[in-house]
């Protein structure tokens, strides 16, 4: 388990302290699975965090500024337990005009020391590079960048279901109710993805990194915030079906 206390400072800056610790045992031991060969690892872990979130809507950015670093040191006094994990995500909202937007981001998380296998990094579920969307890479370290354009085509408004003479007769009463301040809006976005998984301590080859780029329909609706519908293209000339939720970046 793990719990973590922080301050904020101002409006945009946050600092945090994580404190944690964990088990993971093997019985018998599986060669590879754990740092120390008992097949036992014991994992007390200390982090910290400075935030700067200057985003103007965290849903579908389309101004300021997101600056996240992180490092974290897990194992003390261990023989076979000591390392660490650094992490930064920088990410920019630029309004090239009162309808465009352009949206770029740039994060990296690398191991230093010998890292476990339940503490590698992935491309494929948290991080992604569509084109390569059901790809699945682990390693120690991770590089990834991103840039998109966005453009609204419909407006982000709020709706009245009881407004709409179809839903309105479709609907009870409660229904029409909860449905009193429905959003919806439509965007495209137009983006270009890079990811690189490597392990080796020296300086990777960035040629071997994942590629892909192409265009979609961002749907701004209720509980979901965004529905994305995207096609995408990887450098092998592959082409690629995506609808996924929420916000790439």
């Amino acid at each position: 388990g793990s719990f973590t206390i922080g301050k904020r400072f101002g409006h945009f800056n946050y600092l945090s302290l994580l404190f944690g610790y964990s088990q993971l045992r093997f019985d018998p031991a599986v060669a590879g699975q754990t740092l120390n060969p008992s097949g036992r690892d014991v994992l007390p872990t200390l982090g910290l965090t400075y935030l700067y979130d200057a985003r103007d809507l965290y849903e579908y950015p389309l101004a300021g500024t997101y600056f996240r670093l992180s490092t974290r040191r897990v194992g003390f006094g261990s023989e076979f337990i000591h390392y660490w994990r650094h992490s930064l995500d920088v990410r920019h909202y630029e309004k090239l005009s009162r309808h465009f937007t352009i949206a770029i981001r740039a994060m990296s998380d690398v191991g230093q020391d010998v890292i476990p296998v339940h503490d590698l990094v992935y491309l494929g579920y948290q991080h992604r590079v569509r084109g390569h969307f059901f790809d699945r890479i682990s390693g120690r370290n991770l590089a990834l960048g991103s840039v998109e354009l966005r453009v609204p085509l419909v407006p982000l408004r709020y709706l009245r279901a009881a407004d709409m003479p179809i839903v309105k007769d479709m609907l009870p009463e409660y229904l029409l109710e909860m449905g009193r301040n429905t959003k919806f809006g439509v965007s495209l976005g137009v983006f270009a993805d890079y990811g690189l998984v490597w392990s080796e301590p020296e300086i990777p080859d960035f040629k071997q990194g994942l590629h892909g780029y192409g265009a979609g329909v961002h749907f701004h609706v209720p509980l979901v915030n965004v529905l994305r519908f995207e096609i995408a293209r990887n450098k092998a000339g592959e082409m690629q079906g995506i609808i996924d939720m929420g916000v790439s970046f």
